[in-house]
């Protein structure tokens, strides 16, 4: 069974602040693994002068085949990470387990705000932010 037009990923909008003030020049780096592919998909966005970053929608299709229209259960893992010089920082982590739109938060669009300055470990190999998602419709309107 062949399905077309599945959200693997809403859109992600943010900013990146040290301190309250804006990081332009960043890059961030989204990793989206989907349960029916070996590899992950990589893209990636860079903050403007407001340190302002956003990742489109990620769609895909595949062929499940006749068994699979009952017996799949999506799974996407997403992971946001901002690459500074120090180290990598994990921003977003979700899992969707749904085709259907909204589904990591609950609104068109994952945006969130995060300042460099929350930067904890979670172990000695993952440092993460506390970043904070804003309820948010779609084009950053509540």
């Amino acid at each position: 069974m062949y399905l077309d037009n599945l959200i693997l990923s809403s859109p992600v909008e943010g900013q990146i602040l040290d301190h309250r003030r804006p990081v332009p020049g960043l890059t961030l780096e989204r990793s989206l693994m989907w349960n029916v592919e070996q590899r992950p998909r990589l893209d990636y966005a860079i903050t403007g002068d407001d340190g302002r970053f956003t990742f489109p929608e990620v769609r895909a299709s595949y062929d499940f085949g006749w068994l699979s229209k009952y017996l799949h259960q999506p799974t996407v893992s997403q992971s946001i990470y901002v690459k500074t010089p120090e180290r990598d920082l994990l921003a977003f982590a979700n899992t969707r387990s749904s085709y259907r739109p909204m589904a990591e938060t609950g609104f068109p669009v994952v945006s969130m705000v995060c300042d460099l300055k929350t930067v904890n470990p979670i172990n000695e190999v993952v440092w993460k932010l506390a970043c904070v998602l804003e309820k948010k419709g779609a084009f950053g309107r509540e």
